[in-house]
């Protein structure tokens, strides 16, 4: 029963999806007609020889526990899946329990007794394995290797106690007696069997990414075929009535199942079955290089801002100092005042660009996080326009605001929309000419709230739009005043953004200013 998932992820990969596969309706009416031939045939000879329909059933299901077996122990070294190796290995002990099971059953008159040892054997067996199955599901994404000897070990431990308990020290829990037929334990057994099966029902649907669909639905079925085939057994009162034939029928369906699923692919495919983990952890690997390139690629550009856009201004400000320090008696007031202004101006770009830097590079290592609240977004942008102000003013540009205060509240991260306006209207300053106008104004659109900050400077050719935002290279130009730039400015501002569910986006043409946008949610204050 439930051995049907060991293996099954490791050979779904090579499955076509229902979709693409022509053959699968055509297989799938063989499958039901052999389950009816099947289930046709055995309901003859149970009519006939209800023991003799037993023996056939429960032998079909101890093969395949056996065959699994022996797929998976042959295969161990070679498979890092730990849910597989568990799984597998104990489908001996399960088949070995299931044989006691079948030759202790009442008239087969191998181990003679007045006890029936074949119910106790069930019971003993569907608990092992259902609880077997819940440990599985618990390694199924864990990378932990064990030893495949220890485990069978364990396994050996345990089911030689079981037997001891049934047929040597007999303290096992009667579960059938003559003329009253099942007992409350084995009734309140199979009920808590049951519940250990719909808690694998859940994990499966919880995990279902990890199987192909056709084999999902193969599984899903499986498990049912088995909860009914529990429930059956708690409603028979003859070892040989109808709820227990009914029972077995179910468990037939369900072992055949498994036989689909797991030892026919494994035989005809067994390379497949062996290295399907391969190229998981190849595909693994692949993931990891990608990640491992993309970091390579921000150290160097990291390396790159450091080497040239902070040296640099680190120069000229050391240069100036230098001057200052030592020639800086023979300097007229106005020297001096330009001197020092020059520093303060390379001194602030320079602060801006360690600023920048410091959001990048947090947030490449994945440390940065959106801290969403209600803030008052005109609040951040006075403070961003009171920052340029004076500098907006001494490049001889017209800094506005129009804002719109019924759009002031939004949800999102105070220092991150910080950071984005004042990158945002930096920017402006930085492309627009003496005489030119720089507006920053806040309005509906959508249901959400929209910023804009448009300006009348020298505009953005076409083919460099789409590089704005990008990250693959350190793409920028030099402002009016041949100020410098990182690049990274637009980059912050759209990841961050994007980190307060927003979008960022930029309309503009070669001489007549350019419009930076973006929105984020709104309050329900807000209107």
């Amino acid at each position: 029963m439930s051995f049907l998932y060991s293996g099954i992820f490791l050979n779904s990969e090579w499955m076509r999806p229902y979709t693409r596969n022509k053959t699968l309706p055509v297989r799938h009416f063989l499958n039901v007609l052999i389950i009816i031939s099947g289930i046709s045939i055995l309901h003859i000879i149970a009519r006939r020889d209800y023991l003799l329909f037993h023996t056939l059933v429960e032998l079909f299901s101890i093969v395949v526990a056996f065959a699994l077996f022996s797929v998976t122990w042959n295969s161990r070294k070679m498979l890092d899946n730990t849910y597989l190796i568990i799984v597998g290995i104990v489908a001996f002990f399960i088949g070995l329990l299931d044989l006691l099971h079948t030759i202790t059953y009442k008239g087969m008159g191998i181990i003679p007794g007045t006890i029936y040892y074949a119910n106790q054997f069930w019971i003993a067996t569907r608990f092992l394995e259902s609880i077997t199955l819940l440990i599985g599901f618990l390694f199924l994404s864990k990378k932990i290797r064990i030893s495949c000897e220890l485990l069978f070990m364990v396994y050996a431990v345990i089911t030689g106690l079981i037997i001891l308990s049934i047929l040597q020290w007999k303290i096992f829990p009667v579960c059938y007696l003559d003329g009253s037929g099942q007992t409350h334990f084995k009734i309140y057994s199979e009920y808590v069997i049951i519940l250990i099966l719909f808690l694998a029902f859940y994990f499966l649907v919880k995990n279902h990414h990890y199987f192909h669909r056709s084999v999902y639905f193969l599984l899903m079925f499986s498990i049912i075929s088995t909860i009914i085939s529990e429930f059956c057994f708690t409603l028979y009162a003859s070892n040989y009535g109808l709820f227990n034939q009914l029972g077995h029928y179910f468990k037939l369906v369900s072992f055949y199942l498994i036989y689909k699923a797991n030892i026919e692919t494994g035989f005809i495919k067994p390379t497949e079955i062996i290295y399907r983990n391969l190229k998981l952890s190849q595909e693994k690997i692949d993931h990891f290089n990608k990640q491992l390139q993309d970091q390579i690629a921000t150290r160097d550009k990291l390396f790159s801002i450091i080497a040239h856009d902070l040296r640099s201004p680190f120069t000229a400000i050391l240069g100036y100092a230098e001057l200052l320090y030592k020639e800086g008696d023979s300097y007229d007031k106005e020297q001096v005042k330009r001197f020092s202004e020059t520093i303060y101006t390379i001194g602030n770009n320079t602060a801006e660009l360690l600023e920048n830097l410091l959001h990048w590079s947090r947030l490449k290592s994945g440390t940065v996080k959106a801290y969403i609240s209600e803030i008052n977004l005109h609040e951040i942008i006075r403070e961003v326009y009171r920052l340029y102000r004076e500098m907006a003013l001494k490049k001889e540009v017209d800094l506005k605001l129009e804002l719109n205060e019924g759009v002031r509240t939004i949800h999102a991260d105070s220092e991150m929309i910080r950071t984005v306006v004042r990158n945002l209207v930096a920017n402006a300053l930085k492309f627009t000419d003496s005489g030119g106008v720089i507006t920053i104004n806040t309005s509906s659109l959508d249901g959400q709230v929209l910023v804009t900050v448009s300006d009348t400077g020298i505009g953005i050719k076409p083919e460099d739009i789409s590089r704005l935002f990008g990250n693959a290279d350190n793409w920028t130009t030099a402002g009016t005043a041949n100020e410098k730039g990182s690049g990274l400015g637009l980059q912050l501002c759209k990841e961050f953004v994007e980190k307060n569910n927003g979008k960022i986006w930029v309309e503009s043409e070669p001489g007549k200013g350019s419009r930076f946008m973006f929105t984020l949610p709104k309050t329900s204050s807000s209107g």
